[in-house]
């Protein structure tokens, strides 16, 4: 017998059709090459997923382009226009499901070429037809070397420089070495910026020469043998050309010309005119047909070439700009004291590329230390101290390395000014986050760090969130658990999707309110941001079928 059963509504989520179930958010680590030439167009590949398309790209240098294929895999091109300005960029791809983490990626102002793999041994060495270039490889698996063959003249200094840990985030301390014809080792470097290898060598005699490069973790581990991976990227920059290393004063002043010196190699040495520049902050400066480019440092207060020891420095805030020329050689300053009125003393040294292992001292007129310091803390090589004098009168600041050494490329920032006011600073884990579709609140946590005491209620809250998604402004209170870490909860009502950048804010309700934004804890390596990308997931359809009735 046939039973006839009630017509019955069956919803089926398209969300949970295969093809839907299994498109991914972009999730890279890696970018190969890690840069490319201004006016150019780069093929470039991502180590990880490029994600489910359509895709999308963002970048904190606007004029940049990218262009994704139909069906695309782990590659996508990307324009450089030929008016960019030289220096890091940082790129991410998104997509409907979440965004990739930011990359760095290098504009620069030379040839580029890639690695051509089997380089490892002198006889498969990748030969480099011209020079300048700059060359975008990867130490991709364990043991792996690379090797590159230069013919190089008499009297020429082949300057090569590694950018990869330190601007790249490679996972990698590399080791760079020139190596003759015959198989010696001439010269080699491990550590100069950070753990980036620079090599300077001027040619004895014309030949072929070999560029080797091989690599240790940058964190150390039980490996005793060379390493490698995927995401152990690198640019090296080769030329027998002009080269700076930096310039020469490190700072001007906003607003105002300025005349400065290029110290580096193959240089003509004539004076370079700086026109005023206004944004505060480090500025990249391209030096005419040099290989790179640097960083130029914008204040706001006057910057000083080095003052004769009898100088009296009357004025803060100040920075002195100068070089540690010869072996125990020490630079000193007077500069004058007021009772009571406290100063800090600040030398950028290792953190802008420097070889200089600074220490500061300060003394009265006659020699009696006052104090002297050495590191920020470990792995922090520059100095700081801060100073009430006790009474009126010149003091003598005086500047060394801490192991005597001495040569151009040993220079210095040293700021002296007020202390700044106690102040906070935000953080967050992540530079991307989602909003899934399940209604769930997508909660973010917000570490902050209160400096010098700092003892204001702070105000925490999110721009840019679209409409329908809402967050409310949390309280940091100067105590209790609030104090160093809120959460903010964002809740989803009418909102269809979302992928955009948003900014965690903040304001201190004191007398004198303090504002700031959060930064991510990742990307360190290639500049801050506090643009954070959300993701609001688009629910799934529902469909509603009829189901058979029942026999």
């Amino acid at each position: 017998m046939r039973v006839r059963g009630t017509l019955q509504i069956v919803t089926i989520c398209f969300g949970l059709l295969p093809g839907i179930l299994s498109a991914e958010a972009p999730a890279i680590t890696a970018l190969s090459p890690a840069g490319g030439q201004r006016g150019e167009t780069v093929e470039v590949t991502v180590q990880g997923k490029l994600g489910t398309p359509p895709l999308s790209f963002w970048s904190n240098r606007p004029e940049l382009t990218a262009t994704f294929p139909e069906k695309p895999d782990k590659t996508f091109s990307l324009t450089i226009p030929a008016s960019a300005t030289p220096g890091m960029a940082l790129l991410r791809i998104t997509n409907a499901k979440g965004a990739s983490s930011l990359r760095p990626f290098v504009i620069g102002v030379i040839p580029e070429i890639p690695e051509t793999e089997q380089n490892e041994q002198l006889s498969t060495a990748q030969k480099i037809e011209s020079l300048p270039v700059t060359l975008n490889g990867a130490l991709n698996k364990s043991g792996d070397v690379d090797t590159y063959a230069l013919s190089l003249q008499k009297g020429q200094t082949l300057v090569a420089e590694m950018t990869a840990n330190r601007l790249l985030g490679s996972p990698m301390d590399a080791v760079m070495q020139v190596v003759s014809a015959d198989g010696f080792v001439i010269t080699q470097n491990d550590d100069d910026r950070g753990n980036d290898p620079l090599i300077a060598y001027e040619v004895p005699e014309s030949g072929t020469y070999y560029l080797r490069t091989f690599g240790f973790p940058a964190t150390p581990n039980s490996t005793i043998r060379f390493s490698g991976g995927a995401d152990w990227i690198y640019r090296i920059t080769i030329t027998t050309g002009p080269f700076v290393d930096h310039l020469q004063p490190l700072a001007v002043t906003a607003g105002v010309d300025t005349t400065a010196q290029a110290v580096g190699w193959n240089l003509p040495g004539t004076p370079i005119k700086i026109p005023a520049l206004t944004e505060i902050g480090s500025t990249p400066y391209l030096v005419d047909q040099s290989a790179n480019d640097v960083p130029l440092e914008v204040v706001a207060h006057p910057v000083m070439i080095e003052p004769k020891s009898e100088t009296l420095i009357d004025h803060i805030p100040v920075m002195i700009s100068g070089q540690i020329l010869a072996t125990g050689e020490i630079d000193a300053f007077r500069i004058e004291g007021k009772k009571g009125v406290a100063m800090v003393l600040h030398a950028d040294a290792r953190s802008i590329g420097s070889q200089l292992d600074s220490v500061l001292r300060l003394t009265d007129l006659d020699g009696k230390q006052l104090t002297e310091v050495d590191d920020l803390a470990r792995d922090k090589y520059d100095s700081e101290v801060t100073y009430t004098p006790k009474v009126d009168g010149p003091l003598i600041v005086a500047i060394r390395d801490r192991f005597e050494h001495g040569s151009e490329r040993h220079y210095y920032r040293l700021s002296i000014k007020p202390p700044e006011a106690a102040s906070y600073s935000l953080g967050v884990a992540q530079d991307h986050y989602e909003l899934k579709a399940d209604d769930k609140p997508l909660e973010i946590p917000v570490i902050v760090n209160r400096d010098k005491g700092f003892n204001d209620a702070i105000d925490v809250t999110i721009e840019g969130l679209p409409e329908g998604v809402t967050s409310a402004v949390v309280v940091s209170e100067p105590k209790g658990d609030s104090a160093k870490k809120v959460t903010l909860k964002l809740e989803r009502g009418e909102v269809e999707s979302f992928s955009g950048p948003i900014r965690i804010v903040s304001t201190s309700k004191g007398d004198a309110p303090v504002t700031t934004s959060a930064t991510p804890a990742v990307n360190q390596a290639a500049g801050k941001s506090d643009l954070i990308w959300l993701t609001v997931i688009k629910k799934p359809a529902d469909k509603t079928v009829e189901k058979p009735p029942a026999e």
